[in-house]
């Protein structure tokens, strides 16, 4: 082999600083915000302070909070465990970030397990970091997702110590599977495939081979009884039945990186395919070891339905941990060193541009959030406050506005009561006490196809139980009903108090 092609594979290995300065690096953009700008954010921190209310607070006439055994509950513990030392606030920053950081470290710390020369491609994984599950904010899905990955890395790390394998096995499934189960479910998946496709590398007999898959996988045993348990202790919970949407399977493959600019977006996702499928064009490869957990990932894409126990979007969070896996396990060490340090450098290039016009973003967020937040400051505290955003579609605007739960800081801000908290049975802990007439609490964009306008969805404001109304992007209705009295406005949001 020539000094030159050594020199090549020294660029496809990565070292723990590698590691931590990739890492920190990418979660750099945190640092520009005080709320992370990522859908469901703002909803884990109202969560966390209704949690975290004294006992005189008016949220607890409002909610309660029972804490239950559910395999959704990731965020809350971390939460939990982060507001006895900061606001609520701060520790939905620090759990976003810690999240995100190990989903970042697990997709590193495999490609440096399972493909510790050949990984250069892992600045396109990377990308996918950033994807449909973490703009919307599923922390619990990302940080379950990157303890099973990371988990994977250390089991795989231990192939030739097999009682601290097992043990290790046993201890981190149930952890994964409490944060998030289709992110916990990884763990098992990814460490089973990994050890029927050295199975098939090894070759010869079957039966030597099923004891040595066997030998690695009864710990996994310890996922089947995570889950029993969890199913008996909520018997009597209405599941909400199961869903298949396979036109939004379909529209993932496009839409996977959605985020800022349809351009940059699109030009990233079909660059991403490029690499993986002409990378095999030119001889980089994946062992079975490789392969198989990417397989198996991606088949439970596409058979997983959509809704699955009242939660949503379940295949959909999925597909971008395939792609990643794909592309940080695909063996370049064998290619060209031309192609091979082409691919590894504009990986990277790409990366860094996706941060910087992430950073931006996340700037542009943060005047928003400001600016539609300053109308708490017109709330009475401990006050009712009903909610209504506006909602687009994909036809309407690639770029998300991401102010769909932000209404619900008013409860950590004010100690208010909101109309849009998570309370769905058997997924949240989240209960209300005081209960009003629902109404509706978003409107569409005038572009999507849907029938109800503002002034319809104004109409079913149950008033006689609220003090006020809050607007959030939906603009203001042309004749403002007698009993609302107009006390803020910007932009396309407006606050008004109820008159009684």
């Amino acid at each position: 082999m020539t000094d030159r092609h050594n020199q090549v594979l020294r660029i496809g290995q990565m070292k723990g600083t590698h590691i931590a300065i990739l890492t920190i690096a990418l979660c750099l953009p945190f640092t520009l915000v005080e709320i992370p700008p990522l859908v469901d954010v703002p909803g884990h921190i109202a969560v966390g302070a209704i949690e975290a209310a004294p006992v005189e607070s008016p949220l607890q006439s409002y909610f309660a909070f029972d804490w239950q055994f559910t395999l959704n509950m990731g965020g809350e513990l971390l939460m939990k465990a982060l507001t006895y030392i900061m606001t609520s606030i701060a520790a939905g920053w620090w759990v976003s970030v810690i999240a995100t950081a190990s989903l970042i470290l697990g997709v590193l710390t495999l490609a440096r397990t399972l493909n510790p020369r050949g990984a250069y491609g892992v600045g396109w994984a990377l990308m996918f970091v950033f994807s449909f599950p973490w703009v919307w904010g599923f922390i619990n899905f990302i940080l379950a997702a990157g303890l099973a990955l990371l988990s994977a890395s250390a089991v795989f790390a231990l192939d030739h110590r097999p009682k601290w394998r097992a043990f290790l096995l046993v201890l981190a499934q149930p952890l994964v599977l409490i944060c998030h189960a289709i992110g916990g479910l990884l763990l098992p998946v990814i460490v089973a495939a990994v050890a029927i496709g050295e199975t098939l590398e090894i070759g010869g007999r079957w039966r030597k081979g099923w004891q040595s898959i066997w030998s690695k996988c009864w710990p996994l045993i310890s996922s089947a009884i995570t889950v029993a348990a969890w199913k008996l202790s909520s018997l009597g919970v209405d599941s909400g039945g199961l869903q298949w949407d396979w036109r939004s399977k379909r529209y993932m493959f496009l839409s996977v990186l959605r985020d800022q600019s349809i351009a940059l977006d699109l030009t990233c996702v079909l660059a991403a395919y490029s690499v993986i499928v002409g990378g095999t064009v030119f001889g980089a490869r994946w062992t079975w070891r490789q392969a198989l957990p990417c397989l198996a990932i991606a088949g439970l894409f596409l058979l997983l339905p959509s809704k699955l126990s009242g939660s949503e979007a379940v295949d959909v969070r999925l597909l971008p941990i395939a792609i990643m896996m794909s592309l940080a396990l695909q063996d370049w060490g064998r290619v060209d060193t031309l192609l091979s340090k082409l691919v590894w450098f504009s990986g990277f290039a790409l990366l860094l541009i996706r941060l910087a016009v992430m950073a931006n973003g996340f700037v542009g967020y943060a005047d928003d959030y400001r600016r539609e937040l300053s109308a708490l400051a017109y709330v009475k505290y401990g006050s009712r406050v009903f909610t209504i955003h506006e909602q687009i579609c994909n036809r309407s605007s690639w770029r998300l506005s991401r102010l769909d739960t932000l209404p619900m800081l008013a409860s950590a801000s004010r100690s208010a009561w909101m109309n849009n908290g998570w309370t769905v049975p058997g997924i949240h802990m989240l209960r209300l006490k005081y209960a009003v007439q629902r109404g509706t609490d978003l409107v569409w964009d005038p572009v999507c196809k849907h029938t109800e306008g503002l002034e319809g969805a104004i109409r079913r404001v149950p008033v006689n139980n609220i003090d006020y109304l809050w607007l959030v992007g939906t603009g203001v209705p042309e004749a403002t009903p007698p009993h609302l009295r107009l006390v803020w406005r910007s932009s396309s949001s407006a606050l008004f108090k109820v008159s009684q």
